[in-house]
């Protein structure tokens, strides 16, 4: 969500940081993801502010499969930095439950259990957010 891993990190240690005692919670993974993911929230809203958002994400690359010829690995980077570049100019929403979607894999009922929205809201967050991408990615295209 925030494109870099020391970011990340930092967003992980503070939320763990923020965390009650273990034993009250009944299920630990979808309480921490919405602390986890105010605070990556907090931290792009205010790296947005110094205009530094755009070229840090740029940098970022996502996970790779293994790549054997040097040209498959600089077209992988491109691709990986073009697609961080364009969830970056997304609204947060929607970058959001496009990388739990395609980054991370989670189904639908995963989706909603972590964001705590109704599968419905799930569908039409992601049809929107497939449309904004796309959006995005054409007029990127046609300024080419």
């Amino acid at each position: 969500m925030l494109g870099n891993e020391p970011d990340a990190a930092d967003a992980c240690q503070e939320s763990f940081a923020a965390m009650p005692g273990l034993a009250k919670l009944d299920r630990f993974y979808p309480w921490f993801y919405r602390i986890l993911r105010n605070r990556c929230l907090n931290m792009l809203g205010r790296r947005r502010t110094r205009n530094a958002y755009a070229a840090e994400t740029a940098m970022s690359p996502l996970p790779q499969a293994e790549i054997q010829d040097p040209s498959d690995h600089a077209m992988a980077r491109e691709s990986r930095e073009h697609v961080w570049h364009l969830l970056s100019q997304l609204k947060p929403k929607h970058a959001e439950i496009l990388t739990l979607k395609y980054i991370h894999g989670f189904r639908y009922d995963e989706i909603s259990e972590t964001l705590n929205i109704p599968r419905g809201t799930v569908m039409s967050r992601l049809y929107e957010a497939r449309s904004a991408l796309r959006q995005l990615h054409q007029n990127n295209a046609h300024r080419s």
